[in-house]
This record gives structure tokens, C-alpha cells and sequence, in this order.
């Protein structure tokens, strides 16, 4: 196939018939969406398939990577970062805002900006987000779009996990003789450079707090950001059960550090009723 015809994505002009020059297709390999890099970049013209050219500086002559080899880093980031395949597709501009209702699809639009601008000035340091909102609003949608967009447009690592699964396999490896891969499994989640708990709060037991208390400990003192999603209210005055009642009073505490967190509620019908 000729990647050279000019196609259109939208209003702008592509000139690569599988990626629309995004320079990478998703694809679901063993249950999770994988990028991999699209045939467009494979013969890199400017460092010839070599990944780093030489650049002059000071009459000094250094090796520095080439954009191709960049690009491929950060899709070796999002493979790393366990997103289900079933949100292969997701992203901002497929998220269905609910026309029908002012007030609901006010609240929306304003959660799609904020999380956009968060995006945009997303930094090492960049406090964190907690999404809440009733069960089936997208918020596991919008979290993983976030994800993707600062995994594969910033070039920061990450990871995302369903809390409850994530401390199921946990688990199972701690009750095995070599627990390498629990403790890899804890290690990646405190230094990555984003991490999504989404399901938080979801059947907690107080081992299950014990956990996230030494993941987020960790996360809070090396101020890394880390994005929750939860079915939980975080005032006592909304309808829905109050996250307070479930978490420590320290931890709670922290949560609503304005100064390390965000909070965004999205509100909406259960999309899986519809």
C-alpha cells in the first residue's frame, strides 16, 4: 500500500493511509491494547533505521536520539501500562456527552476541558485527580484517555489497574515461595511515572487499604501524580456513601490535599442500562 496518498483525518491532511501519521496503530494483544509502531516509521529517513543521529555542538560531535526512536520509547511505555483491550478504542473524542440533559452535559464538557488542560501542562509533578461519579457515568473511559494522552503524546510512563483485580493478583503472588513478582508488581506502581487506580473503594477490605496506603505513601512523598477513579461522594452531604467512612482519616485527609489533588465529578446516566 502506498502511504504516500494523502488522506484526511478530521480537517487536517495526512499522508499515511494506516496511522493518519499518528506513527502508530493499536492493536489487543492478550487481553490488553498494544501499540505498536506503523510501517510509515519502520525505514526512518532522517537516521536511516539507526534511532540516533549525530548532531554538532561547540565543534564537538554527540550521538542524540532520533525522533523515530522516541516515538518507539513511548510506545514501549504504553505497553507496560495493562490497559484492558476493551478500551482499545477509547479516547476524548468518542466520549458521548448527553445532549439531552443541560445540566448533565454541562458538567461533562467541563470535566473533558479540565481533563484536556491537565494534559496540556501535565508535568513530572503534576498534582493528581480523583474522578467520582455513580456507577457506568465513563469515568474509566476518561481516566484510560488521560492515560494514553500522557503516555503517548508526553512520553511519561504509567500504569493503570482495576484496584480490586490488581490486589487479587497481588495476592496470589505473595502466597507463592518467590514473591519477585509481587514486589516488582508494588515497585512499578510506586515509580511509574502516572498511575491510574480506577475501582477505588470498591468491596475494601482493610488489607486491601493497607496496600494502597504503601502505593500512594510512596507516590505522595516522591510527588508523583496519581489518578483515582471511584464510585465513592467525597462530601457527606451528596447522595452516594461517603469515602470518609471507608479510609483512614489520614489518608482521607491527604485525598483532599487541594494542593495534591484535583476533584472532578462527572455525572450521567448508566450508559451500560441504555
Amino acid at each position: 500500500m502506498n502511504h504516500k496518498i494523502a488522506i484526511y483525518f478530521g480537517n487536517i491532511m495526512a499522508t499515511c493511509s494506516l496511522c493518519g501519521d499518528r506513527k502508530y496503530r493499536l492493536e489487543i494483544r492478550d487481553g490488553l491494547s498494544f501499540a505498536a509502531p506503523c510501517s510509515c516509521i519502520e525505514k526512518c529517513t532522517i537516521c536511516n533505521g539507526l534511532g540516533f543521529i549525530n548532531i554538532e555542538i561547540d565543534g564537538y560531535r554527540y550521538l542524540k536520539k532520533c525522533s523515530c526512536k522516541t516515538k518507539k520509547d513511548r510506545y514501549h511505555y504504553y505497553n507496560l501500562a495493562e490497559i484492558p483491550a476493551k478500551y482499545n478504542n477509547s479516547a476524548f473524542n468518542n466520549f458521548k456527552i448527553n445532549d439531552f440533559d443541560r445540566n448533565i452535559s454541562e458538567t461533562q464538557k467541563y470535566v473533558l476541558s479540565s481533563l484536556n488542560t491537565y494534559i496540556k501542562f501535565f508535568e513530572a509533578d503534576s498534582k493528581g485527580l480523583i474522578l467520582y461519579g455513580s456507577s457506568g457515568v465513563g469515568k474509566t473511559h476518561l481516566l484510560i484517555s488521560t492515560l494514553k494522552s500522557i503516555i503517548l503524546d508526553k512520553g511519561f510512563s504509567g500504569l493503570y489497574i482495576d484496584f480490586t483485580q490488581w490486589v487479587k493478583r497481588y495476592k496470589i503472588q505473595l502466597s507463592i515461595k518467590d514473591s519477585f513478582v509481587a514486589l516488582e508488581m508494588m515497585s512499578f506502581a510506586q515509580q511509574v511515572s502516572i498511575l491510574v487506580v480506577d475501582e477505588f473503594g470498591k468491596n475494601l477490605t482493610d488489607y486491601d487499604i493497607s496496600i494502597f496506603e504503601e502505593i500512594f505513601q510512596s507516590r505522595y512523598n516522591q510527588k508523583k501524580p496519581t489518578l483515582i477513579g471511584t464510585n465513592y461522594e467525597f462530601t457527606q452531604n451528596n447522595d452516594g456513601e461517603f469515602i470518609g467512612k471507608v479510609l483512614s482519616s489520614s489518608l482521607y485527609s491527604r485525598l483532599r490535599d487541594f494542593q495534591s489533588f484535583e476533584l472532578l465529578k462527572l455525572s450521567g446516566d448508566d450508559y451500560r442500562l441504555g
